[in-house]
């Protein structure tokens, strides 16, 4: 029985600039941590499998959402006058 991953993403296309990886891999996690990314891994055991072919697997993205309201933080700006430009 594998027990070595809690997850294992499959079929997605891994990306990561700091490896220059661009390739279909499989990631395995355990707990908080990657622990593995190759090819095929088995899924025999796996707790939960997800099927993720078609999407892009990669680390290091943020939430590109922001509530921006003028007077409300440092970084709020009026985006009304700014989006209709």
């Amino acid at each position: 029985m594998n027990d070595l991953f809690d997850l294992l993403l499959t079929g997605g296309t891994v990306l990561n600039p700091a490896t220059k990886t661009n390739q279909k891999l499989d990631v395995g996690v355990k707990g908080d941590r990657v622990t593995a990314i190759q090819a095929n891994i088995p899924r025999a055991g796996v707790k939960r499998v997800i099927d993720v072919a078609g999407c892009y697997v990669t680390p290091g993205l943020i939430d590109f959402h922001v509530h921006s309201y003028w007077g409300v933080n440092p970084y709020g700006c009026d985006l009304d006058a700014l989006c209709r430009q």
